[in-house]
């Protein structure tokens, strides 16, 4: 359900309800819970001698059942991504529920997404992670292979989370080196949703250095798939839209000592798939436009030819750039496990930093003709550098607890660049335009996360727990640039209109601006086990997304408030018929304020 009230808060109610059986092998997919994992423990048989496993998951920054989080949590195991065949965000929507994706940057849950105007260089909604590493750049997606899980957490991150998301939050996690040589490598031929064909070939080798204490494993992936498009102008395979992808990743592992591990990763991915041709409908290759704005060649009954003059090896290119991508990502984690610190006894340190730089080059022929009458690229060049540092207690006091702080800051430079023709009054303007932007987003955030649990004090309280937390976020975000746009020679058209309109007023020059957030968020709740097989919860959660500078209509800088949302959730998670049966049922109320708007003018 939902309402619109005048100041702008929505409202959303929803109910959620999951369950399974083990004979039942598509809910497993879809479970908060049944999905085994390479942690589940088996439990113990029940009259079957089958019973559901227990999995565990890592989304409130410690490892736990995920029947015993007070939360909705969806983790899909190695074995069920293969299975299913998961290689993309959007093949998680497919068997999770609440989620909606098209592309990392287009991803919502329940309900919540980033409005449409945004672009990457805003806060997303929900807060995506690999290897419990924070990643603002989500421009770029890695094939899902060789993993050991996907975590999907509903609902506000207001806490531990990495950086605080109004949605929730998605950990994809790498397999892990083992101590065993090992190795795999399988090759799939299938169809798009566009109907063309893909081959991928994909595989890893996993290689113990050191005994028990140093291992390695490597992957690999390369995906090819067809082009949508014959391009008259382009030799051999350069059609558009095809796609070539390759990406190599390493993952190595350490265990000095029984108190410390480490963990190294790298990952380069390049990608030519950043090319875009439009096909002109029959309707305009038949009235006579193209042809008077020196269009040829093209033929008026088949929408599958294009013609353009920039895709492939064309020599007519005027922006000096094909398209396409590349990715470089390192990172590493490092544990230390103490024992009997002063006032906080045993306690776990970690700590995850990495550094992220990528290119993106969109290369964009809107006409799909030899003709620069809408040629566009849009180059992005991104650098993201993320860390978090975390105190936990170890051990089973009443009182458990997690500290931490975290700092992320991410760079984009822009550089649009444009050929084309407006129609204005019957005449043809050429035109061509520059428009270089730059976005600095920085945040730091502290935090605090404890549990408490009554029962271990209070012989004749029952087993509930209180939990809680509390984050302090601070925001800053900077937007500087330079928009120009020059009109050069005009000629007749005859024609009053065109089906590919520019406005000529854009020159906008240079523009810059800087802007601070800060909020205080958290959540607080409790969790009732009152049986062997059963636990409810109720809890509140405040969440945040920072705002954001947005150029505006008159050329100056805009400030985009931020989100915030108030989130009511009470849920049940139950085991029955001797753990073949496991029952989760959750509701939640949504108090969704200030959402993003940009203002049309200063």
């Amino acid at each position: 359900m939902h309402s619109n009230k005048n100041n702008g808060n929505t409202m959303t109610l929803g109910l959620a309800l999951c369950a399974g059986l083990i004979a039942l092998a598509p809910l497993h997919a879809i479970s908060d819970t049944i999905a085994p994992s390479p942690e589940a423990n088996p439990g113990s048989h029940g009259k079957s001698g089958r019973v559901l496993e227990e999995v565990v998951v890592t989304v409130s920054k410690r490892k736990e059942l995920v029947q015993d989080i007070p939360a909705s949590v969806s983790p899909l195991s190695s074995s069920l991504i293969q299975e299913l065949n998961i290689l993309s965000v959007r093949d998680i929507a497919n068997v999770i529920p609440n989620i909606v994706a098209k592309t990392p940057e287009k991803l919502s849950i329940r309900g919540i997404a980033a409005a449409g105007y945004q672009g990457s260089n805003a806060p997303q909604p929900v807060a995506q992670h690999v290897n419990g590493l924070f990643i603002a750049e989500t421009g770029i997606e890695s094939p899902y292979y060789d993993l050991s899980s996907i975590e999907v957490l509903r609902g506000p991150s207001g806490t531990v989370f990495g950086r605080n998301a109004t949605a929730g939050a998605i950990d994809v996690r790498w397999q892990k080196p083992e101590n065993t040589l090992s190795g795999s490598i399988d090759y799939q031929v299938r169809e798009t949703e566009q109907d063309n064909t893909g081959q991928l070939v994909r595989g890893f080798i996993n290689a113990p250095i050191l005994d028990e204490k140093l291992a390695m494993r490597a992957a690999f992936a390369y995906d090819d798939i067809e082009a949508t498009y014959d391009n008259l102008s382009a030799s051999g395979n350069d059609d558009p839209n095809a796609r070539k992808r390759q990406w190599y990743r390493v993952y190595m592992t350490s265990e000095p000592t029984d108190d410390i591990s480490l963990g190294l990763r790298y990952i380069y991915q390049e990608d030519n798939h950043d090319q875009q041709v439009n096909s002109q409908p029959l309707e305009i290759r038949e009235n006579g436009l193209l042809e008077a704005l020196g269009v040829s060649g093209l033929p008026v009954n088949d929408v599958t030819k294009v013609n353009s003059g920039i895709i492939g090896n064309n020599v007519n290119n005027p922006f000096g750039n094909n398209g396409g991508s590349s990715l470089h990502r390192v990172d590493g984690d490092f544990t230390w496990n103490l024992d009997n610190v002063p006032v906080l006894g045993d306690v776990e340190l970690f700590l995850i930093a990495g550094h992220t730089d990528s290119n993106i080059d969109i290369l964009i022929d809107a006409d799909g003709t030899e003709v620069a009458i809408l040629d566009t690229i849009n180059e992005f060049d991104r650098k993201q550098t993320t860390g978090e540092f975390r105190i936990s207690s170890r051990g089973d006091a009443p009182l458990s607890w997690i500290a931490g702080v975290f700092y992320s800051d991410f760079k984009m430079d822009v550089d649009v660049s444009l050929q084309g023709i407006a129609i204005d009054s019957g005449l043809a303007i050429n035109i061509n335009g520059v428009s270089p932007q730059s976005t600095d987003n920085e945040s730091r955030a502290a935090f605090l996360s404890m549990e408490y649990d009554l029962s271990q004090v209070m012989q004749s309280a029952p087993d509930v727990v209180l939990f809680g937390g509390i984050r302090e976020n601070k925001d800053k975000t900077k937007l500087s640039g330079d928009q120009q746009l020059f009109s050069s020679t005009a000629f007749p058209l005859g024609m009053p209109e065109s089906p590919f309109p520019l406005v000529l007023d854009l020159s906008k020059g240079q523009f810059s601006g800087s802007e601070s957030f800060s909020k205080t968020t958290g959540e607080f709740g409790a969790r009732w086990n009152f049986s062997d097989d059963a636990m409810a919860y109720a809890k509140y959660a405040n969440g945040y997304k920072a705002g954001k500078l947005q150029q505006i209509a008159d050329g100056s800088t805009g400030k985009v408030e931020p989100e915030q949302l108030d989130a009511y959730e009470i849920g049940l998670k139950s085991r029955w018929l001797d753990n073949t049966l496991q029952l989760n049922a959750a509701a939640f109320y949504y108090d969704y304020n200030t959402a993003n708007r940009c203002p049309a003018s200063g």
